[in-house]
């Protein structure tokens, strides 16, 4: 046994690594399931979501910067198979399509006839058509087990409404197929069972796993088709039995369960396999609940519950919505358990709202279904308040499965709209939240569904998660192990394939479109994915080795380190968690991600799993890095599935019981795979990672890697590089953990190589004991000695068996050195060694083996156990070696001998360091002001006022005090009325009832100051009360600038960013008197606004909170109410509002940042949230009016016009273009990305100014385009806004009614472009010219209404005034004036819209020019051209994306020669597919007449194939292809052609076929020839055997021509061609007899298989058919092509088909048997008689008169037929005479010793009777042979006795012999 040390990796280094991964795998775990994030209460209590603007993020704006990525991609569209649409024509009554995705086939059925096809393709189409009675629906079934033969797979349903019939479905096995082993489909002639449907009609069929059947019926019951294997003498092989009226309901007619109630028909049946319930779904909107019982073999209805008690029970949970809403449920999708142990059942209306239901209670679910619960109602998009999207209406359809649904809308036309609701994108958020994707569809939906397969219970069964009641974890979870999800969507148009993306291929497409990691796309994407989350998903793309991928590979890494962040310590907070429920789940307690149901806390904006790995510094906590966590996480989800799974299992053979591994070798291998990968990932990427960065750090500050942690925390060292050195050392431990777990699996893939259960067996008891109980997390961290053990067995398997170690040690060496060391290996190369030795006879080759041994273990005695190797040694006798070794070890591991003292200097570990935290808050309350009156006891009155405006925002109420003398005593006091916004601007007023208006320092820019009249006797004083700005304006002035203490100390006591927002207001005006406090205003604001700088983390010190009733709602303060008992901090109270983390502390921006975002928002505020219509009535007719009056509008436009200018008139003086000025400096432009911008040369001042910058650049941009918005919105509330709306869309407008001037700001782009485009139609349909209005737009809206927008405008008025034109010419001329103007914007503009005015205009050339000018321009240097003909690479992703756009451009051509082809084949009596399924429809008229229409289609091609772009020669010739224009396609003389065929034939094999006939039409004979010979060639069961002779023959066709020429190259490949043709037509021979012995020899079906897939050589079919088949026939005709001569073979051959031929007619008499025989010697004599080696005459004359002998048969057989056949007549007397003269007995044995000569009697008789058997020359000699033989005959029957009669017919022979001689 080897001397394996127990001791191996680094234990303490795994185990924290494995503590570590634990947490990570814990996180993973602590997923919120379906019922946390639906905050159903455990008290059974129903809850309502997606009335909150974040429960749709994507909807409401949030992720606008990845509204071009697609959660839902179309990846391929395939048309009806032509063989399917032309039986459109014969339709009848009705039609249906369906899909079976078991089985990757869709169904069409037209009226009693059903086509199945494989949607893929489009190919293999298959039909049924033995049913008399139109199909009303179809079902596809897996039989039950036991039942049926193995080779039916499937069965077929078909009802219609006479009969249930059920059909067995097989199908051909076809390796080289596209679809694998379901290659070809085949029904069964003969229905398996026919059930009458007792007059009730069948709507829907579904079947549950096991095999059961349940039919929908229209009267509303349940059935099902009860079957079994055999009948019995209780029950019929196959019945109906109605489940909704009782078991025996099948003894009932089903007209009498109609009479006793309503009809309902069920039209849709869910089951939940899982769980054995079953779900129907009635037309009228029932739902009802059937048990299958526990084991699914029992059928109860348990409840029903009507449309109104769903909606009523939906009303009482959403009261504020109508119950129209929750009304007609159009689908039911039954929830797993795998999704959800709680819910049962999802429940869509026709409004796109989700019913969450139970079948039993939600703290029980092992309870069987007793009832049906309404739980969770989930609103689609489009019901929060300030939603701008969209809602789905109209909902048709809808598939719902594992948190993704999908919803087919209808919203008017003739086209489908696809709606994906996901919650993939937030698999841990604390309550519901979902991305959607709206994908338009090209026709009408008849039918969806998923294709099953791709998740880790199909790719990896044994490594799935399932356990019954505990959820799958999330997509994020489990996307490395599964393939993205497929649907298939079936309209008239053909199959659409979809595919769902999971997050890593989300992340791959935003990479390749953006050319790497830097776009903003990429940053949002980690940002929205959490970081770590995303990190772990970029690792995915990372760790990919192919070729094709480094590309992505390498953006994937750069993408992990830009945004993977650092290592940060953060305060210490205390949780505050709410209360927790307990749910009873099966497995286990149910534990809640982040806290139980009810959830009433905010949610934070960070990941709910990043505390869990944070580790304790000081006072706070050290986070790691994002791309550590996302290392960890990745790292867990990869051995997730193996983590906690046992290593063995016990198996029993013949009562013997066997430890065997629990995870298969390609279980092994997977996990494997992955973990390979992120190894070589982390060994790639050392210099990059944080690993490299601190190696670098710790360089700097004189320490290495390996310090101890005394030397580590030395109080020089920062926490910065105290925090990067912990994740160092974690990310160390990874490392090693992933090298470790790699060699381990590795380890257990070779062991289980080698035949587990025997190594196993072998262990002592105690490890085997030990083996039962661990699992792989404890095989990895602790199973060192059970890995040691495992390979000394191995070893040991080796030794025992005499064989070399070698080959084992250097491969364990190569996959787990550090389990199996140099050491380990020389020691089994000396157990080897002494092994051997004790079998050597001599003592001196013994001792020197030994001592070879010697010094091979002398080697490793420091490393290796020496005891081992000394009882190696003592067990061969070998003492001195013995004592040698033991003196070497002492020697090697105590040099010194200072063990002693090196164990007594232990280093003392010290304590970590941490952080203090320290609280700011704020509060903001109402203040007023307050004017006292007081009599100081003389004749004149003082006034005093008190004001709380300067301290708007103080925690407390704070006044300042102002006394004015009186000149009198006062009689009367009052404040004038009209100064305030309520007065000023009425309509843009703050007043909402119950809710205090804002502070005055909010107001002032809206409001004159307060005026005050006091009246005494002197009369009236005028008193006003200033406003912030005033003070400011009278500071200024009074000083002559703003450098004077007093303006210092006005910013200082009103707040650095407020009195920077109050001088805005004067830096903002634009009067000439006013220029010089503008430019004072302007001095100050940048003089006190401060600079931005990073302040440290503090802990929020948060004190109880109370509640004041007030109107409108509860009162909410923004930190804590009053009353207020703690010190107050001196900054602003809001200054942290905006704060940006950064490292370990937080940005806090300049007061001049903060006063601009004050400034702007308080002049937005008040059109903020206002709602941007209302509605008015007028005659009882509703219309949309806007809120706010164009003199608002101008009001507001004008306060941010003016800071507009001051920001672009102030550019060189603001923080924009100091920060400018500072990157020119520093080498740098505002463009760097993070990775640059973060180098470490840059410092911290520099890096917040830069931060600052890019928030003022978006304030500015935000300013402007805030103008442009309100401009356009004033213009069209210019042009009667009321007008202008009622034109937009039902949805836009009711967009329009949800939306804010917020919304419409921020996210209404689509809204602003409809209402520019309703007041340009305006224009256009009243006749006016759009040049005034596209001007004004322009100049208000420049980025809403751009150059190629007005230029678009132009040219739609220009097409819009050539329809009125009669002059042709002056027509064309104006359309091609609109042309011109389209062609100058044709890059900018919408191609597709363009493209419709032309084509509305008849002007096809029109949109030709468009499209190929549009190619042009999205592709100027030709790349995509490149691409296609550099054969379409896949890693070029700029030719491929270059390729897109350019076959973008060209499919609006191709969408017009569609139209006109369609027209040009419309007629009454040509078929097309309806629009949708059930009774055809009439189609509408046409414009074009078809010859027309055919003219312009072939104009628009010529045109088209006439231009230089090449691959618009290919569209064009794709679209020829699609519509199998192939007569038009050949004579097509283009030199782009041939590449084209040449480039399709590729990928599309058929396509060859219109190659060859191009060559040959083109007179290209020898290429024609090649092409053919090619297509005969290939491998593949889509060409039969018959068309690959065709096209043999059709090349030698080819080849023979007289172009072809005499090349000597030629005539050698028309001489192969021959030779192939005459070996295709044996092949052929072969094929049709192997198909004859279909059924009856087990390898028929491969064979024939191979036959028609490939053309075999000539020994080929000799070795592989014809003599495994024993098709003697066949070798006979491969011998007789070969030219092979064998004799004794060909003998042999004729033997076998002499006998098989009268085995095959045993029932029939002597003569006719020999006449049979006779017939096929005629047939295989006509072809081989000419050739001697294979028609040996005599041998088949001597065999077949022997089977004549034998049978009593007539003579005259054998001669004829060799006569006939032309054998010569000299030729046969003399084979007749050899024989006689043979004398054989077998004759006599036979049963006529005479039988010969009788024969022979006959031949010669037949010639005397007709001697024109032989011409006149040859006749004479011919009648002297005869008479020599009669004569040698008589004289051998004359010794013979009993021949007197034979004897006498000779002589009368002879006679007419003579007198034949005479004539």
């Amino acid at each position: 046994m080897p001397a394996m040390d127990t001791m191996r990796a680094p234990i303490d280094i795994l185990d924290t690594a494995g503590k570590m991964l634990e947490k990570y795998l814990a996180m993973d775990s602590n997923f919120p399931t379906l019922v946390d994030v639906t905050q159903i209460a455990p008290q059974g209590v129903a809850t309502v979501s997606g009335l909150n603007d974040m429960d749709y993020p994507s909807a409401n704006g949030l992720l606008s910067g990845l509204s071009n990525v697609k959660h839902v991609t179309t990846t391929n569209k395939v048309p009806l198979p032509p063989e399917v649409m032309e039986h459109f024509g014969h339709m009848q009554c009705h039609c249906m399509m369906g899909l079976f995705t078991e089985i990757n086939r869709a169904w069409l059925t037209i009226d009693s006839d059903i086509y199945v096809w494989t949607y893929e393709h489009g190919t293999d189409v298959a039909y049924f058509d033995g049913l008399g009675e139109t199909i009303v629906s179809v079902g596809l079934v897996k039989p039950k087990l036991g039942v049926f033969h193995n080779f039916v797979k499937h069965l077929l349903v078909l009802t219609t409404t006479v009969e249930i019939v059920v059909l067995g479905v097989t199908f051909s096995a076809t390796k080289d197929g596209p679809l694998g082993q379901l290659e070809e489909m085949h029904l069964l002639p003969d229905p398996v069972f026919v059930l009458p449907t007792d007059g009730v009609a069948i709507n829907t069929i579904a079947s549950t796993s096991s095999g059961r059947i349940f039919l929908g019926g229209h009267d509303g019951c349940l059935y099902e088709v009860a079957y079994q294997a055999a009948g019995s003498w209780f029950g019929k092989r196959c019945k109906k039995v109605n489940h909704s009226t009782g078991t025996l309901s099948f003894l009932m007619p089903s007209f009498l369960n109609l009479a006793f109630g309503e009809e309902d028909p069920i039209v849709q049946i869910s089951i939940d396999d899982s769980r054995n319930i079953l779900f129907a779904l009635t037309e009228k909107g029932c739902v009802e609940v059937f048990d299958l019982g526990e084991g699914g073999t029992s059928t109860s209805k348990v409840v029903s519950m009507t449309q109104a008690t769903i909606v009523q029970h939906a009303v009482n949970i959403v009261k504020t919505l109508d119950g129209s809403n929750f009304r007609p449920v159009v689908s039911v999708c039954a929830v797993e358990v795998n999704e959800s142990p709680h819910l049962n059942l999802v429940a869509v209306t026709q409004t796109g709202v989700r019913l969450y239901f139970t079948t039993s209670s939600v703290t029980n679910v092992s309870i069987r279904p007793y009832t049906l619960q309404l739980m969770h109602v989930r609103l689609p998009p489009g019901f929060a308040a300030n939603a701008p999207s969209p809602r789905p209406t109209k909902v048709h359809m809808a598939h719902y499965k594992r948190g993704n649904l999908l919803l087919v809308t209808a919203p008017g036309s003739d086209r489908d709209v696809l709606w994906c609701l996901s919650s993939d994108p937030y698999p841990f958020h604390p309550y519901l939240v979902e991305v959607q994707t709206v994908v338009p569809l090209e026709g009408v939906v008849w039918a969806m569904a998923e294709v099953q397969g791709g998740d880790v219970k199909a790719v990896l069964p044994s490594l799935s998660f399932q356990e019954f009641g505990v959820p799958d974890p999330p997509l994020v979870v489990r996307q490395h192990m599964e393939s993205p999800r497929k649907y298939i969507i079936l309209t008239q148009q053909g199959a659409e394939i979809l595919l769902k993306l999971r997050p890593v291929d989300l992340l791959r497409q935003l990479l390749v479109e953006n050319r790497g990691p830097e776009a903003e796309a990429v940053k949002l994407f980690f940002e929205t994915q959490k970081e770590e989350q995303a990190c772990a998903t970029s690792l995915i793309l990372a760790c990919l080795q192919s070729t094709q991928n480094l590309q992505v590979a390498e953006w994937a890494t750069r993408a992990f380190f830009m945004y993977g962040g650092e290592p940060k310590v953060r305060a210490a907070v205390t949780p505050v968690v709410s209360p927790s429920f307990q749910y009873s789940v099966a497995g286990g307690a149910f534990s809640p991600a982040i806290m139980s149901t009810p959830y009433a806390h905010s949610h934070s904006s960070g990941s709910p799993q990043q505390n869990l790995s944070d580790t304790v510094m000081g006072t706070g906590y050290m986070q790691y890095s994002h791309r550590h966590n996302g290392l960890y996480l990745y790292v867990g989800r990869i051995v997730r599935p193996v983590w906690n799974r046992r290593v063995i299992t016990k198996a029993t053979l013949d009562k013997v019981q066997f430890l065997c591994t629990s995870i298969s070798r390609e279980d092994c291998v997977w996990v494997l795979g992955h973990l390979q990968a992120l190894r070589n990932f982390l060994e790639k990427n050392t210099q990059f990672s944080v690993s490299g960065i601190m190696n670098i750090q710790l360089r700097q500050i004189g320490h290495s890697s390996f310090e101890t942690s005394a030397t580590r925390r030395t109080p020089q060292r920062n926490r910065d590089q105290e925090v990067q050195l912990e994740e160092k050392r974690s990310l160390d431990s990874l490392k090693a953990f992933v090298t470790h777990t790699c060699e381990v699996l590795g380890m257990w893939r070779i062991v289980c190589e080698h035949q587990f259960h025997v190594i196993a067996s072998v262990l002592s008891k105690d490890l085997q004991n030990q083996l039962q109980q661990m699992s792989f997390r404890n095989l990895i961290l602790e199973g060192q000695d059970i890995c040691s053990a495992l390979i000394s067995s191995l070893i040991n398997r080796y030794l025992n068996d005499h064989a070399s170690v070698d080959a084992i040690s250097s491969k364990l060496r190569e996959v787990c050195p550090s389990l199996y060391r140099n050491e380990d290996a020389a020691c089994s190369k000396a157990n080897e060694m002494l092994l051997s030795a004790k079998s050597i006879k001599n003592p001196e080759e013994r001792e020197a083996k030994l001592r070879e041994a010697l010094q091979l273990c002398r080697s490793v005695a420091q490393q290796a156990n020496l005891q081992i190797m000394c009882q190696w040694f003592n067990s061969s006798q070998f003492y001195e070696g013995v004592l040698d070794l033991a003196l070497v070890c002492a020697s090697k591991v105590d040099p010194k001998n200072v063990g002693l003292h090196y164990y007594k200097n232990k280093e003392p570990a010290e304590d970590t360091e941490g952080y203090q935290a320290y609280v700011k808050s704020w509060n903001a309350v109402c203040s007023g002001n307050l004017l006292l009156v007081t009599a100081p006891g003389s004749d004149r009155d003082v006034l005093w006022c008190l004001s709380s405006d300067p301290y708007p925002f103080h925690p407390y109420l704070v006044e300042v005090q102002t006394v004015v003398p009186l000149e009198g005593v006062v009689w009367a006091m009052a404040e004038v009325q009209g100064g305030d916004v309520k007065a000023v601007l009425p309509s843009l007023s703050f007043q909402e009832f119950g809710v205090p208006d804002p502070p005055l320092v909010v107001r002032q820019h809206m409001e004159s100051p307060r005026k005050y009249i006091i009246l005494t006797q002197q009369g009236a004083e005028i008193l006003l009360k200033l406003r912030p700005v005033d003070l400011l304006r009278q500071l200024l002035v009074e000083n002559r600038g703003p450098e004077a203490e007093a303006v210092k100390l006005f910013f200082e006591t009103q707040k650095e960013e407020q009195a920077c927002a109050t001088s805005l207001i004067l830096a903002c005006l634009q009067s000439t008197q006013n220029l010089q406090v503008a430019e004072w205003a302007t001095r100050a604001f940048f003089m006190y606004g401060g600079e931005p700088k990073v302040r440290a983390a503090v802990t929020p010190v948060v004190s109880p909170s109370f509640q004041y009733s007030v109107a409108g709602g509860a009162f909410s303060p923004a930190i804590m109410s009053t009353p207020y008992a703690h010190s107050h901090s001196s900054g602003s109270p809001q200054q942290n509002v905006s704060d940006t983390v950064m490292g370990t502390g937080y940005m806090q921006y300049s007061h001049r940042h903060n006063g601009l975002y004050l400034y702007v928002g308080r002049i937005v505020r008040p059109v903020w949230n206002r709602r941007v219509i209302t509605k008015a009535t007028l005659d009882k007719v509703q219309f949309l009016c806007t809120s706010i009056s164009r003199e608002d509008c101008v009001w507001v436009l004008g306060h941010l016009q003016a800071l507009r200018n001051f920001l672009e008139k102030n550019t060189q003086f603001s923080v924009s273009g100091i920060m400018n000025i500072q990157l020119r400096q520093i080498g740098h432009s505002s463009f760097e990305t993070s990775a640059t911008r973060r180098t470490p040369q840059r410092n911290r001042d520099q890096e917040v100014q830069l931060e600052e910058k890019r928030s003022l650049d978006s304030l500015k941009a935000f300013v402007t385009h805030t103008c442009e918005v309100l401009g356009m919105w004033r213009i069209v509330c210019e042009h009667q806004f009321h007008v202008i709306a009622s034109v937009l869309s039902k949805d836009l407008q009711n967009q329009l009614q949800q939306m804010s001037f917020r919304n419409l700001i921020l996210e209404g782009q689509d809204i602003c472009s409809a209402l520019i485009s309703s007041l340009i139609n305006r224009y256009l349909n009243d006749h006016a010219s759009v040049d005034a209005i596209s001007s004004k737009l322009r100049e208000v809206c420049p980025s809403l209404y751009r150059n190629e927008d007005a230029a678009c405008s132009k040219a739609n008025e220009m097409l819009l005034s050539a329809k009125s034109i009669k002059n042709p010419e002056e027509r064309e001329a104006k359309l091609r004036e609109a042309l011109q103007l389209c062609r100058s914007v044709a890059q900018q503009a919408n191609l597709q819209i363009m493209c419709q005015w032309f084509n509305s205009s008849q002007f096809y050339e029109g949109v030709l020019d468009l499209a190929l000018v549009c190619a042009s321009k999205v592709d100027p240097k030709n790349v995509g051209l490149h691409y296609y003909k550099n054969k379409e690479p896949a890693e070029d992703t700029e030719g491929y994306q270059a390729y897109v756009k350019r076959m973008e451009c060209y499919k609006q051509v191709t969408s017009v020669l569609n139209h006109l082809y369609d027209q040009r084949n419309s007629s009454s009596y040509a078929p097309s597919v309806p629009v949708c399924p059930g009774i055809p429809t009439s189609q509408d008229a046409v414009p074009l007449s078809q010859s027309e229409a055919s003219d312009q289609v072939n104009r628009l091609v010529q045109s088209a194939l006439q231009s230089q772009d090449e691959l618009m020669h290919v569209a064009v010739f794709d679209w020829m292809v699609s519509k199998q224009l192939t007569g038009d396609l050949i004579a097509v003389h283009q030199p782009s052609l041939e590449m084209y065929l040449l480039r399709t034939s590729e990928r599309s094999p058929e396509v060859c076929d219109l190659l060859w006939k191009y060559y040959e039409k083109n007179l290209k004979h020898a290429s024609a020839a090649k092409t053919l010979h090619m297509l005969a060639t290939r491998r593949g069961s889509s060409v039969t055997l018959l068309q690959r002779i065709e096209y043999l023959a059709r090349a030698v066709v080819c080849m023979r021509s007289d172009q072809v020429g005499y090349a000597p190259q030629l005539g050698v490949f028309l001489r192969e061609l021959e030779d192939k043709i005459d070996v295709a037509r044996i092949q052929q021979q072969v094929l049709e007899a192997v198909i004859k012995l279909k059924g009856r020899h087990h390898l028929a079906e491969d064979a024939i298989q191979r036959l028609n897939s490939n053309l075999l050589e000539i020994t080929q079919l000799y070795e592989e058919f014809a003599e495994p088949f024993n098709l003697w026939q066949c070798k006979l005709a491969i011998i007789h092509c070969s030219g092979h001569c064998d004799l004794a073979l060909v003998e042999t051959i004729w033997l076998h088909i002499i006998e098989a031929e009268l085995q095959a007619c045993t029932s029939i008499g002597p003569n006719d048997k020999m006449t049979v025989l006779m017939g096929k010697m005629r047939s295989l004599g006509q072809e081989y008689a000419g050739s001697p080696r294979c028609f040996p005459v005599p041998f088949l004359v001597r065999q077949l008169e022997l089977k004549a002998c034998r049978l009593h048969a007539d003579t005259v057989h054998v001669h004829s037929t060799m006569l006939a056949l032309g054998v010569p007549l000299m030729m046969l007397m003399d084979v007749y005479e050899r024989l006689i003269a043979a004398n054989e007995r077998v004759w006599l044995t036979e049963g006529n010793e005479f039988h010969l000569v009788e024969a022979l009697a006959q031949l010669i008789e037949s010639f005397t009777v007709t001697p024109q058997l032989v011409n006149a020359v040859d006749r004479r000699p011919t009648i002297a042979k005869a008479s020599d033989v009669i004569s040698n005959c008589l004289s051998v029957l004359y010794s013979k006795p009993d021949t007197a009669d034979l004897i006498q017919r000779l002589r009368g022979v002879q006679a007419k012999l003579n007198r034949l001689s005479t004539c």
